[in-house]
């Protein structure tokens, strides 16, 4: 992960003053790789900065959501042609968990794509 707004080599640049907080984390990730937050709480919402169209960049988004080793979900996004970014995106929501210890995995999709994942914030 890069912090997004510190990384001058990141070609996906959203506008920090439309980000939570100002700032976020980005990475391309191989299909491998995951987010893996191992907390306490009942309810879940993952937010995301989502891109369209960054010249030379990747903006596909395609996101699998792996709950206590059980994939819970999904998320994708085709970029369109439009130079505009999508802030405070709920990427994945879960209001209903039983009160305990969980893993969350947040991972692309293995579909021999890159994709883009800017991680904003969660909720919890």
């Amino acid at each position: 992960w890069n912090i997004g707004n510190l990384c001058p080599g990141c070609l996906v640049q959203p506008d920090p003053k439309l980000v939570y907080n100002g700032t976020w984390h980005d990475s391309t990730f191989h299909p491998t790789d995951g987010y893996t937050p191992g907390i306490e709480f009942t309810a879940l919402y993952i937010f995301f900065i989502i891109a369209n169209n960054v010249t030379s960049a990747v903006t596909f988004t395609d996101l699998e959501f792996v709950l206590d080793h059980v994939t819970v979900g999904r998320y994708t996004h085709t970029p369109s042609s439009s130079t505009e970014y999508q802030y405070n995106v709920p990427v994945y929501v879960n209001e209903s968990m039983a009160l305990g210890e969980h893993n969350m995995m947040v991972q692309p999709v293995d579909s021999g794509n890159k994709v883009l994942m800017l991680f904003d914030y969660v909720i919890y």
